[in-house]
């Protein structure tokens, strides 16, 4: 799946495909702590372009929100 500035975390079902996504097809030991623009390649370049981080920093945000909405542990999420 490919997210663009038009995607949503609607329920707990999309924040976990979302966080699959990041872990299984861009290869990123994901926490949903951290902000995308601190994730580095092994030879030091940004995993993820300036548009990309800002997608999926707010598209974290809304799966906090959701997480807390439904009562269940963000961290709890499997990766």
């Amino acid at each position: 799946m490919q997210y663009n500035k038009d995607s949503h975390i609607n329920n707990v079902d999309d924040v976990i495909k979302f966080f699959r996504y990041i872990v299984e097809e861009r290869n990123v030991n994901f926490y949903p702590d951290d902000m995308f623009r601190d994730y580095m390649l092994a030879d030091g370049s940004n995993a993820f372009t300036p548009e990309e981080c800002e997608i999926y920093n707010h598209l974290v945000e809304e799966a906090f929100k959701i997480c807390d909405k439904e009562n269940v542990g963000i961290y709890e999420i499997p990766r």
